[in-house]
């Protein structure tokens, strides 16, 4: 039945790098959650962090970039929202810097004459969470490095992925 809990292999930690190893066996013990709460979304995220910027060839014709699609699975209150809070303190940071620059440079924009002045700065982002399908494309096409979509509910994103505001 799809209530009964099943055994899982643990989450294999000690494939990180040494100090990753750390940092998700330290905050696991310290948020009293699997390591698997850490490692799982701490994967997907770097793989959002380097977007376009890298790619691996598989074979000379398969080149992959690092696309990593991830979900935490577990019960209500089993404390999976406290670790990407923390996985994703650093972005925050990140994409706070980032707005700043941008509102710099908007207003520098704003201030030259229309005639010639270059093209609209865009917002860089490394992180969304709440975008829908077609946010999202825009968003992408400003950030073509790419960036991580990062959801707390696995059902957003799933009833997300066929929802169009302009009626299509």
């Amino acid at each position: 039945p799809l209530l009964q809990s099943v055994e899982v292999e643990p989450f294999p930690v000690d494939v990180l790098p040494r100090e990753i190893q750390s940092f998700v066996r330290e905050a696991a013990l310290a948020i009293n959650c699997p390591p698997d709460y850490l490692g799982v979304p701490l994967l997907a995220i770097a793989g959002g962090c380097i977007g376009n910027s890298r790619r691996i060839a598989i074979t000379r014709s398969h080149i992959q970039p690092a696309l990593i699609y991830t979900a935490s699975i577990g019960r209500p209150g089993t404390a999976k929202t406290p670790p990407l809070k923390m996985l994703l303190t650093p972005l925050h940071t990140i994409q706070a810097r980032y707005k700043t620059d941008w509102k710099a440079r908007l207003a520098v924009w704003k201030r030259e004459d229309p005639d010639g002045r270059e093209e609209r700065p865009t917002l860089r982002r490394c992180h969304t969470s709440n975008a829908t399908t077609e946010a999202l494309t825009s968003v992408l096409q400003e950030n073509p490095r790419g960036l991580a979509l990062v959801r707390n509910e696995l059902a957003a994103l799933i009833f997300g992925l066929n929802q169009y505001k302009a009626g299509g």
